[in-house]
């Protein structure tokens, strides 16, 4: 049973890397037969990281040739279907549904979140691709909402969590064991080193903050300053420390910093 994958894989964040491993754990436990094929920006990357096939996800021939005798084309997870982020990512995710669709796959809408959508003619072309799926599944009531103000059939729909929350977590990971925490706090950057040496034995809170590119830096910052000012008082009293999580490397770093 061949099954398309398409979704922010292979760019190394560690968000967009954690649901693709939620999915197939969630796939394969359902169909031990199912052969995954993932879109990938680096498919050599993925095919050694989740032992699966990937191709290339702008090359319209390997794209065509995966769908062909595909039975199941799966959009997610994530928040694909939105326009903060610029004009790209509607345009490539909706056609993708939409030539699934043509090309007769069933398409599978995972655990979305949906929006924000403020150009009308990405909303229509959104539109136009969620309301031609089988099914939808999304990660949050506002997606849900969303979706049924765009006339998406209700029955077609589901609110559901994000596929991360279903990993099982390793021993050598699990959180408050030592070598995560120690892990978490020798992360590369000026202060690794001072960090790892005074890990806490409470609990440990973890804080991802993320650029938009509809955003300032002087937005950034201040949101960077308002999470610490209200984080401030309350790690002494709960005994706690926190821990800065960058999940996009490149992007996350300088606000985090």
């Amino acid at each position: 049973m061949k099954v398309v994958i398409s979704g922010y894989f292979g760019f190394d964040n560690a968000g967009d890397e954690a649901i693709l491993e939620a999915m197939l754990a969630e796939l394969r436990a359902l169909r031990p037969d199912v052969r995954p094929v993932v879109l990938s920006g680096d498919p050599s990357a993925t095919e050694a990281r989740f032992d699966v096939e990937a191709v290339p996800r702008l090359s319209v021939p390997a794209v065509l040739r995966a769908l062909r005798g595909a039975s199941l084309f799966i959009s997610g997870g994530g928040s694909l279907l939105q326009d903060a982020t610029g004009w790209g990512s509607v345009p490539y995710y909706a056609g993708l549904m939409r030539l699934a669709g043509h090309m007769g796959v069933p398409v599978f809408v995972y655990a979305q979140g949906i929006g924000p959508l403020r150009r009308r003619p990405l909303r229509a072309l959104a539109q136009r691709a969620l309301i031609a799926a089988a099914e939808i599944t999304v990660r949050d009531r506002q997606s849900y909402e969303t979706l049924r103000k765009m006339g998406v059939p209700e029955d077609k729909m589901t609110v559901t969590a994000d596929p991360v929350f279903g990993l099982a977590l390793g021993d050598g990971g699990r959180p408050g064991t030592e070598r995560s925490k120690r892990a978490a706090y020798a992360a590369p950057g000026r202060h690794a080193s001072c960090l790892s040496s005074i890990v806490p034995d409470g609990p440990l809170i973890g804080i991802a903050l993320r650029p938009l590119p509809s955003r300032s830096e002087l937005a950034d910052d201040a949101v960077a300053e308002a999470v610490a000012a209200a984080l401030g008082p309350r790690l002494a009293r709960w005994g706690a420390a926190a821990v800065l999580v960058p999940l996009h490397r490149s992007r996350d770093d300088a606000v985090l910093e």
